[in-house]
């Protein structure tokens, strides 16, 4: 993280992860024959990028854009196509759109650290999208508080 000036809270961090998976798969055939596709249902680029900002030792903020890109026609392997996981409204053949969506959280720790809470705002543009292989869509604008306790 990144040391602030005095009065601007304790730190600023850059957050996030990044996940490409891109490879073919070598699909024996009836014939003897080899067929290379790509692996089915890989998720290809998707990722999150955010700020967190720690305002003290126990509060902070983040905000992100969670991030993943199309299931094109190139990466769908021969059961995609088939698959209700990917077969949405308007996209019959298999290919899922990609999507950004953002979203914001602030949230508390005990200075012992077996203690907080957060409350989460998740999708802020109320965006229709869906996880790739997940079956339905995801919802839309979501709240999420949540808390925990170790002993």
């Amino acid at each position: 993280g990144l040391p602030l000036p005095d009065g601007c809270g304790n730190r600023l961090a850059l957050v996030g992860s990044l996940s490409l998976v891109d490879s073919q798969a070598r699909v024996p055939q009836p014939d003897g024959s080899v067929l290379e596709e790509p692996i089915s249902r890989a998720n290809r680029l998707y990722g999150l990028a955010g700020l967190r900002y720690e305002i003290d030792r126990n509060w902070w903020t983040r905000v992100q854009l969670r991030f993943h890109d199309a299931y094109d026609a190139d990466d769908i392997a021969s059961d995609d196509a088939t698959d209700v996981r990917f077969t949405i409204p308007g996209y019959a053949d298999g290919t899922v759109p990609g999507f950004g969506v953002v979203d914001v959280a602030a949230g508390w720790a005990s200075d012992a650290g077996n203690r907080w809470v957060s409350l989460t705002l998740e999708n802020l543009g109320d965006k229709t999208y869906r996880p790739l292989g997940s079956g339905a869509d995801a919802p839309g604008f979501n709240i999420v508080l949540a808390g925990g306790m170790r002993f």
